[in-house]
């Protein structure tokens, strides 16, 4: 998860959506929503999601310390 959650932070710094999927995020993308990114179950979800064009959310990820590398 600390690979995604950087990814992430770095897209949506750059004022680009997110669109993240599948069960690891947790249940109901409940990891993805942390991080202020969008959520798809499975392809379907995605190309439903993708269908609506996603916008930028205008705020950068919430940091989780537990998964960000730079915390020691």
């Amino acid at each position: 998860m600390p690979g995604a959650h950087n990814a992430i932070s770095s897209c949506q710094g750059a004022g680009f959506p997110v669109l993240a999927g599948g069960a690891a995020f947790g249940p109901q993308g409940r990891y993805a929503r942390l991080m202020r990114a969008e959520w798809a179950k499975d392809a379907p979800d995605a190309a439903a999601l993708l269908g609506r064009r996603l916008t930028p959310s205008g705020t950068h990820a919430t940091r989780l310390p537990d998964l960000d590398r730079s915390a020691s």
